[in-house]
């Protein structure tokens, strides 16, 4: 899948999401032959006019012994109450991630979800509500 974004004047940014197979190909390619490819593809696509790439910025989570890969996997018969009492905060830990998203998966997923967090921390530091919605 390729996401195009323009942010206004000559930046622009394509955002490729690729899964399976792929994905642990792709991973395991150093940076020179991501762009070399990406740029070989878009040019069969729309010919010689598509520009020389300025970088690339990947994960590579299926190689991080932190990650090995992006998805998580909820266990059979984890329903959405299991989801909504592993979003509480624990004390004063909060949890955020794109899992807690219908965007499962996807970096905008998680950011959006630090932003939900932000708010709640942000609300709970005006209210002093430090022992509400904790883990019972």
């Amino acid at each position: 899948m390729f996401l195009f974004a323009d942010l206004g004047g000559p930046t622009h940014i394509l955002f490729v999401v690729l899964t399976e197979k792929e994905a642990f190909r792709v991973s395991a390619l150093p940076d020179d032959a991501i762009m070399e490819e990406i740029t070989a593809m878009l040019r069969g696509f729309y010919g010689s006019s598509v520009p020389e790439p300025t970088g690339v910025i990947t994960s590579r989570w299926s190689h991080d012994p932190l990650y090995y890969g992006p998805f998580v996997n909820f266990p059979i018969n984890f329903g959405a109450a299991d989801l909504a009492d592993l979003k509480k905060p624990l004390g004063r830990l909060h949890f955020a991630g794109d899992a807690f998203t219908v965007f499962d998966g996807y970096v905008h997923g998680a950011y959006m979800s630090g932003e939900n967090e932000a708010g709640s921390i942000l609300r709970c530091m005006r209210t002093n509500c430090s022992a509400t919605n904790e883990r019972g």
